[in-house]
């Protein structure tokens, strides 16, 4: 539909809704007799008359009435879609889907959540929180948010001698810390007791677990002290 139709339309419902050419004009802030030129040429590109005109008033012809009932809500629709999409422009709205590492959540989004819900309300934030790389695109995700990556794509190996199992001398406690920044302990039984993020700054090191608690723990000789416990490597000759 080329631009001048579309004005054509617009001019026919004002009119009508109007009951007036005069009031229409002043409603589209023409001249009556250029609204009255734009109805007549829809009515020649349409062949057909859309209103009976006298002196008194403008009432609509049988075509008239059944355009606009097609016509009103239609163009209403339009008019609504036009609107949605300047309120999108001016204030952020819809779901922003995120996958995250575990550890990038705790270090850099999560401190920031409640600041973005209060300054974009309008947004819902759809969350992924998985160790594992994903692709981006294929899994629809808008954002990603990690640790550091390597050249690979993959998580970052850490910067310290201390990656690897380490376990008590009876073998009930199993610790392992990953080479993404994340420790997965075993206790007996059960495997993936505790689950968390670690740092760690020489021979110090720092516990956040996953349901909140923090701890920490030194190596010594060789040996990990945490927690009142005595920790080996294992694996090591």
């Amino acid at each position: 539909m080329r631009g001048s139709e579309f004005a054509e339309l617009q001019a026919f419902l004002a009119v009508a809704e109007q009951g007036s050419f005069v009031r229409a004009a002043e409603a589209l802030q023409v001249s009556p007799s250029a609204l009255s030129q734009t109805i007549k040429g829809l009515e020649s590109r349409l062949e057909v008359r859309l209103f009976n005109r006298t002196t008194r008033r403008v009432a609509l012809t049988q075509a008239g009435e059944r355009l606009l009932q097609r016509l009103g809500p239609a163009m209403s629709e339009v008019e609504a879609a036009v609107t949605d999409a300047v309120e999108l422009g001016e204030r952020p709205r819809g779901r922003l889907r995120i996958h995250a590492f575990r550890v990038g959540y705790q270090l850099y989004l999560e401190p920031l959540l409640a600041a973005f819900a209060e300054a974009y309300p309008d947004i819902e934030l759809d969350l992924t929180l998985d160790d594992q790389p994903v692709d981006m695109v294929e899994a629809s995700f808008d954002a990603y948010a990690a640790n550091q990556t390597n050249h690979e794509g993959g998580p970052a190996m850490t910067d310290h001698p201390y990656v690897g199992m380490w376990a008590t001398a009876d073998g009930h406690v199993r610790h392992e810390l990953l080479p993404n920044g994340r420790y997965d302990e075993a206790r007996g039984n059960r495997e993936s007791a505790y689950q968390g993020r670690y740092e760690v700054t020489g021979h110090h090191i720092e516990y956040w677990d996953d349901t909140g608690f923090t701890a920490d723990g030194d190596f010594i000789d060789g040996v990990l002290h945490h927690g009142g416990m005595v920790l080996y490597r294992q694996g090591a000759d």
